[in-house]
């Protein structure tokens, strides 16, 4: 079935005062989205048959897929309009006849969308003009929702996404009913094939799904309410590097409260790590790291004992701090700051943006703990036993006890070393490294002994 119709109007959206972010890629002058406006659409309903049906709805967000599948049924569907409140929608049938079908269906047997009620009405429209109904075939704007977002958004990110399918020249954050942003590619190929690849993945595990749409194409200098602009002579990957979101690092939607020390105000997302030990490197950094939060770069500063660690957001920061400053290392205690640089910009450093064992999520903050003697260790294969384990982590320390055992039929086990220091080293060495037929995923326990 093919549609005439765009799905809404992106005026409202962009006369918001709740912009988060905006940045701009490469020279161009030009800013985003003004121009043509839409028709007002009038959203009077009549008892009088018409083949154009109102919808009524308590779902943020409605798309033009969710209503299609209530009423293709019945007939076809000629244009489609979802209204500013992004509730609300106006839906030309082929038909009064197949409109009428709809009518008389939903009275006896209540339309639902999401688990919520649908009002479902006659419109006093007999038809829905074009010029209401602008088409948007292809564009190079896209529109990309995106749900279940347990990691703050911001324009590095979605660079990184992005890019790779063609040049960038702005990106624009904003929270309606939901996290969004608008990506503006230099041309209409790029957008295409950025919407054919990205379309319903997810940014991180478990999370950030895509839901890409295209938009329609406006051109300004400048961008209302108090969004903020960013232009560099170049698009790099990950783009300007500092994150613009102005969201208060509370929103961010972790579950759970926050461990006992952690403030959840902090917006400094790059740690300053001082006194290290000569051995330790990016990978035992982020080893140790990301059981805390999701680790961007890592720039190791030769002969100086420091490292720079940035981590995706304030909070997450502000957690490897409360929970590793003063943590032995290799022998080190670990000294740990804030750093007055946002963003990691020094030569030579290592990228963990997109590193698959980048393992925070919203769980994490729930089970976040000091180091400890005990380490917690999941993905453990089959045809590992015990003394298999034993042999792996034995060259970090004197290993007390273990014990393997399965949960949600995972096999998982239990280590139990001498000290804490030994347990940080085991863990900042072995974590991700493969034991026979898998890699293992290692995180401090929060037990005081193995029972």
């Amino acid at each position: 079935m093919r549609f005439a119709g765009v799905a809404r109007s992106a005026r409202h959206l962009l006369t918001s005062s709740r912009f988060l972010s905006s940045t701009t890629f490469g020279s161009q002058s030009d800013g985003l989205f003004q121009g043509r406006c839409f028709a007002t659409t009038t959203l009077a309903q009549s008892s009088a048959p018409s083949k154009v049906l109102f919808f009524r709805t308590q779902a943020d967000e409605i798309t033009q897929e969710e209503l299609t599948d209530l009423v293709k049924p019945f007939g076809s569907i000629n244009k489609f309009i979802v209204m500013r409140s992004g509730r609300d929608a106006l839906l030309e049938m082929g038909d009064v006849e197949e409109a009428r079908s709809v009518i008389k269906h939903f009275s006896e047997d209540q339309a639902l969308l999401r688990g919520k009620e649908v009002q479902v009405e006659y419109s006093s429209r007999q038809k829905l003009s074009e010029s209401e109904n602008p088409k948007v075939e292809t564009s190079r704007v896209l529109l990309a929702i995106i749900h279940n977002p347990l990691y703050q958004m911001n324009v590095d990110i979605l660079h990184q996404v992005f890019s790779p399918h063609g040049n960038i020249e702005k990106i624009v954050i904003f929270h309606k009913a939901a996290v969004q942003a608008f990506i503006v590619f230099e041309s209409d190929e790029a957008a295409a094939a950025a919407k054919s690849a990205l379309q319903g993945r997810q940014i991180f595990d478990g999370c950030c799904k895509l839901d890409i749409k295209f938009s329609m194409d406006y051109t300004n200098n400048s961008l209302p309410g108090d969004s903020q602009s960013k232009t560099s002579p170049q698009a790099s990957i990950l783009g300007a590097g500092t994150a613009f979101s102005t969201m208060k690092q509370g929103s961010v939607p972790l579950s759970g409260v926050l461990p006992f020390g952690v403030t959840g105000s902090n917006d400094k997302c790059t740690l300053l790590v001082s006194n290290l030990h000569e051995r330790t490197d990016e990978e035992k950094l982020f080893n140790l790291f990301s059981g805390y939060g999701r680790v961007l770069r890592i720039k190791m500063f030769e002969n100086a004992k420091q490292a720079l660690v940035q981590l995706a957001d304030g909070i997450q920061a502000e957690l490897a701090l409360n929970f590793l400053k003063g943590a032995p290392l290799l022998g080190s205690a670990m000294e740990i700051s804030f750093s007055k640089h946002n963003t990691i910009r020094h030569p030579r450093t290592r990228d963990f943006t997109m590193d698959p064992y980048n393992r925070f999520n919203s769980e994490y903050v729930k089970n976040c703990c000091p180091p400890s003697k005990i380490l917690h260790i999941s993905n453990v294969s089959d045809e590992v036993e015990e003394g298999d384990l034993l042999n792996f982590l034995a060259p970090h320390g004197v290993i007390q006890r273990v014990k393997l055992f399965e949960s949600t039929n995972r096999r998982q086990a239990l280590v139990e070393f001498d000290t804490i220091e030994q347990a940080t080293e085991a863990l900042a060495s072995k974590h991700r490294s493969k034991l026979k037929a898998t890699s293992l995923r290692i995180a401090f326990s929060r037990y005081h002994a193995i029972r």
